[in-house]
């Protein structure tokens, strides 16, 4: 099972950036689990995956963390991390 965090803020403006990418990558790439995760309202998972900055981006696989994605990124670097997994 591929899992994809998106860790970000309502403040973030580069996670407003990202908002739209990350829609459209789950309508392209389905068998995946993403999970948006506001690290205001979340702070546990903050503290859980070490997060320092957002938007942050964890991708894993059967439950270990295989790549991690800080900052706002072309599409791409997404799509091409999360289907390699698959």
């Amino acid at each position: 099972m591929v899992k994809v965090l998106k860790f970000s803020a309502a403040w973030c403006g580069p996670c407003r950036i990202l908002s739209p990418l990350f829609d459209e990558i789950k309508r392209e790439i389905s068998g995946v689990n993403y999970i948006d995760i506001d690290i205001d309202k979340h702070p546990e998972l903050v503290q859980a995956y070490s997060v320092t900055g957002v938007p942050l981006v964890v991708i894993e696989k059967n439950g270990i963390i295989i790549d991690t994605i800080k900052g706002a990124n072309p599409k791409s670097v997404y799509t091409s991390a999360i289907q390699k997994l698959l």
